[in-house]
């Protein structure tokens, strides 16, 4: 059985008030993942409510690895107690480091998410484990949850689509919807996601991520929202950390086998973009840049790469991606002690 996923994002209680209730005549008007605009403008976009985090506990390890093993003195560290070493900070594996984000004067901090943004980052991570045949101690085959974990990003890309399909296009929310990706993406499920034996079908939906990722910020500078990069004017005050973070994601991508397809050919794009809007792309402990030819990023060349993408990998023929194949909590119970320990097959073949 896998280790327990790790959760990415969570708000802190000593940095942000409780999330606002919203009247009832509020609620009655407001449409689920919905934000507050201005009234009579056009061009009005959401106003989103950013909550600090801390930071992320398996970042703050990354630091502390290298900091360990860092030469003193010009010479390698001898005699470390490795078994002491590993199982420091064991007991915060499902926490985050707080000291820095309590830290009001510390105007560089990068962790941030929106309301919106972390409610979609839970939704994900909820929809993932709903596929985890370990979470539910279940065994089917091998790569179950792997295509379980696609499913969940080809549903991502479905909502993105009709986010950015919308009459009236919200950058912010469209943001938002890159938020939650970005932060589910960091968690150990990718990691199992990765293990799947449909290496150019993972890759193939890796690139369209970053065109998605590439639309939504076509979005934020139309709106004038990163060009230049002003989140004291209203835009998201956490493109660097997104960024960064779409980023990581596709380095660990690269580390297991590199980029075959141009799957990881965005990124180049993304670099342009973010130096011509002045935009520092930084948030993970030393993450590496990476380097499509992927030119029309407006909400038309999008629709056209899903249509497209749509159409090649919906499954069985049919005329859409995703769905709730993968998802156990549409299995009955005799269903499911049919296939605790590993005995039978639930309609796969």
């Amino acid at each position: 059985m896998s280790e327990r996923k790790r959760p990415l994002a969570d708000a802190d209680p000593n940095c942000e008030s409780s999330m606002p209730q919203k009247s009832p005549k509020e609620k009655a008007n407001a449409s689920p993942g919905s934000a507050k605009t201005t009234e009579g403008d056009e061009n009005a976009v959401a106003e989103p409510k950013f909550i600090r985090l801390p930071r992320p506990i398996w970042d703050v390890q990354k630091e502390k690895w290298d900091k360990r093993n860092e030469p003193k003195d010009g010479t390698e560290k001898e005699g470390e107690d490795e078994d002491e070493s590993d199982d420091e900070g064991d007991d915060e594996q499902d926490t985050f480091a707080t000291d820095s984000a309590q830290d009001d004067g510390l105007p560089d901090w990068v962790w941030y998410i929106s309301e919106e943004g972390l409610a979609k980052y839970t939704y994900l991570e909820k929809q993932a484990a709903n596929r985890d045949q370990d979470e539910h101690g279940l065994y089917i085959y091998s790569n179950f949850t792997s295509y379980g974990v696609s499913e969940v990003v080809d549903n991502w890309l479905k909502d993105f689509n009709k986010e950015v399909s919308r009459r009236k296009v919200s950058p912010c929310a469209t943001w938002a919807h890159l938020e939650g990706l970005s932060m589910f993406l960091q968690l150990d499920y990718v990691d199992i996601w990765f293990q799947g034996d449909d290496c150019h079908g993972f890759a193939v939906t890796i690139s369209m991520v970053g065109k998605a990722l590439l639309t939504g910020l076509y979005l934020l500078k139309n709106h004038k929202l990163s060009n230049p990069y002003l989140p004291e004017n209203g835009g998201p005050k956490n493109i660097s950390l997104v960024l960064a973070l779409f980023v990581d994601f596709i380095q660990s991508w690269d580390d297991i086998g590199g980029d075959h397809y141009g799957e990881t050919a965005w990124v180049s794009k993304l670099e342009k973009l973010a130096k011509d809007n002045g935009i520092v792309i930084k948030g993970p402990y030393k993450f590496q840049e990476r380097t499509e030819d992927y030119d029309d990023y407006s909400v038309k060349g999008w629709k056209e790469e899903f249509k497209a993408y749509t159409k090649r990998h919906a499954p069985n023929g049919g005329k859409t991606i995703g769905g709730t194949h993968y998802d156990l909590t549409k299995m009955s119970k005799a269903e499911k002690r049919g296939l605790q320990g590993g005995g039978g097959s639930w309609g796969w073949s």
